[in-house]
């Protein structure tokens, strides 16, 4: 989950999850040069305040407060992007293929050699 800082610089922020803080984002100068109505933008652009908060999987309840802000009302971009574990490949024993290979091969053998009798 993200959150950015919208508009004009100066806004800081702490987030909880189901009434825990989870951590507050870093504060930042007050009207550094720079209007931002681009959540990517403002984010990129490093003169925001922002962070970045890794939540576990399972239920939240995330709520927002502004812990400095000095135009008296704040405002945040908030993104949340779903994320998935990787599903890991099946081990398979490198020994066994050449096992199965001789294994197919003495089988093939075995047919024609029944065959030909």
């Amino acid at each position: 989950m993200t959150i950015t800082d919208s508009f004009m610089t100066g806004d800081q922020f702490e987030l909880y999850d189901n009434g825990v803080s989870i951590g507050t984002t870093p504060v930042v100068p007050v009207g550094l040069s720079g209007y931002s109505s681009d959540p990517d933008g403002a984010l990129a652009s490093g003169i925001y305040s922002s962070g970045t908060f890794v939540l576990p999987p399972g239920s939240h309840s995330i709520a927002v407060e502004i812990i400095q802000n000095p135009y008296d009302c704040g405002t945040a971009y908030i993104r949340v992007d779903a994320t998935q574990d990787p599903i890991p490949a099946p081990e398979f024993p490198t020994a066994f293929v050449p096992a199965a290979m001789l294994a197919g091969l003495l089988a093939v053998v075995l047919v024609v050699r029944m065959k030909t009798e």
